[in-house]
């Protein structure tokens, strides 16, 4: 009855702003069911620890899925299964882990901890960033000494617009609106291009698609950066820009990542209110759950391998394909300008892959094989930056199936020829709370990655679908 009541008391939500200095209480979070939180109160992780398990057969793997099903403080998975062999990383609650390690242990399943105190190493990762209310903190430079608001990282857009479009430089530089989230914050789009003659193939990035993956948008931030500081400094830099248009989307789903940085720090999802039956129909009836999982919600082999129809669960698909607004807005913009699209990436953390589609089978694109001619490239240029190693393929078959997943969209409908997820630092130590030391060294790397990419894309700008 305690749970019950926990979740008729969850049903109805005002989203915390994105307000400096508003005052947050806090609760144990054992006393909010996955998807909610009391108004006001902040989720805290107290005691929660993250395992890495290996399943070793069929029978380990069917007993670490059957987890994911149980409602009574959900698990929270990090990585899902998918078959033997492959590590699952699981956010244990505190009151479940001694029965949690009493079964692993009696079912012979290698395990590790890579996390022992969740709240600890939140409180890690965030305690030695600037001080937001310095100003000093604010100029160009420092920008990437901290993880940032949706609101910092728009003024940094429009710093970046301001400093950088130059009609006597011949570099095009603009801000564009293309909708709105669901709590109507703006959706933007950066596009980078060259006042040149040359017919010209564009290049899609885009972060920030779940809300708890917070390297994401400032990696994509710092490879704009960097190629708005190349241009006519860096030959191939200057080569990049007049044969590409970039567009770049560094916040895709700024409703979950204010959330995430309010509220809930392990939010994923959106923040759409949503009216499905899950739990037994219990909250389809009572009102609803929150959020979808914007990477399930795509209209290719919507709503089948690795996509659950339980609103309360964090792959949530959502009641139809491109329910959300950021998905819709995100993909029309896409979409009306898919004959010159010859790269999408869309970065998310964590694991250090670099992957290629398909996310919805283990069956391999007809393209496969130059796509990851293209991915070894890249993932070569990144490793010589700082050593870090990345592991390349298609998502099914180097981490678990996962359809309506945007990199498929972009491929499989859209066309576009070379389709990525970047799964960015790092491999399970830090996870979701990779610290803020790690932000400048990701985006350096990453930087290589993509740079290195879009040079060997300019030899191949005339690749089709196959």
């Amino acid at each position: 009855m305690r749970w019950l009541v926990v979740v008729l008391a969850c049903v109805a939500l005002s989203v915390a702003e994105d307000a400096p200095g508003k005052k947050v209480e806090s609760v144990p979070v054992e006393n909010v069911v996955r998807e909610e939180t009391v108004d006001g109160q902040q989720v805290h992780f107290d005691g929660y620890t993250v395992y890495r398990l290996v399943p070793q057969d069929t029978s380990q793997l069917q007993y670490i899925a059957s987890l994911e099903t149980d409602q009574d403080v959900p698990y929270d998975f990090w990585k899902h299964p998918s078959e033997p062999g492959k590590y699952v990383d699981i956010n244990v609650a505190p009151q479940k882990k001694e029965k949690f390690e009493k079964e692993i242990e009696a079912r012979n399943i290698t395990s590790a901890v890579l996390i022992p105190d969740l709240e600890q190493e939140i409180r890690n990762c965030t305690a030695n960033g600037p001080n937001p209310d310095d100003p000093s903190d604010r100029n160009h430079e420092s920008f990437f000494l901290d993880y940032r608001s949706y609101g910092e990282i728009v003024k940094h857009l429009d710093l970046l617009v301001y400093k950088y479009n130059s009609k006597e430089k011949g570099l095009l530089v603009e801000k564009h609106k293309i909708g709105l989230s669901s709590e109507k914050r703006d959706l933007f789009v950066l596009q980078i291009t060259t006042a040149t003659t040359n017919p010209k193939k564009s290049i899609w990035l885009d972060a920030g698609m779940h809300a708890r993956e917070w390297i994401a948008p400032p990696t994509v931030m710092y490879i704009v950066e960097e190629l708005l500081k190349g241009y006519r400094e860096d030959g191939n830099v200057t080569n990049i820009l007049n044969n590409f248009t970039i567009y770049a989307m560094p916040m895709v789903n700024p409703d979950g990542y204010e959330y995430s940085r309010t509220v809930n720090r392990m939010w994923r999802k959106t923040r759409s209110v949503q009216r499905g039956f899950s739990l037994n129909g219990l909250l389809g009836r009572v009102g609803g759950c929150v959020g979808v999982d914007p990477n399930r919600n795509f209209r290719f082999q919507w709503g089948s391998a690795g996509a659950s129809t339980n609103c309360a669960m964090d792959t949530y698909a959502g009641p139809s394909a491109f329910s959300e607004p950021e998905t819709h807005a995100m993909s029309d913009f896409i979409y009306i300008r898919r004959e010159h699209m010859l790269a999408y990436l869309t970065f998310h953390a964590y694991s250090q892959m670099w992957m290629t589609p398909w996310g919805y089978t283990n069956a391999l694109p007809p393209n496969y094989n130059k796509m990851m001619e293209v991915a070894d490239k890249a993932t070569r240029a990144l490793t010589r930056v700082h050593g870090t190693r990345y592991r390349t393929g298609s998502s099914t078959n180097l981490l678990y199936a996962a359809s309506g997943g945007s990199d498929d969209w972009a491929h499989g409908v859209a066309k576009i020829p070379y389709s990525y997820t970047v799964e960015l630092r790092d491999d399970g130590r830090y996870g979701f709370v990779l610290p803020t030391s790690h932000i400048i060294p990701t985006g350096e790397e990453t930087w290589a990655g993509v740079k290195a990419m879009l040079q060997e894309l300019v030899h191949r700008r005339d690749d089709k679908v196959e």
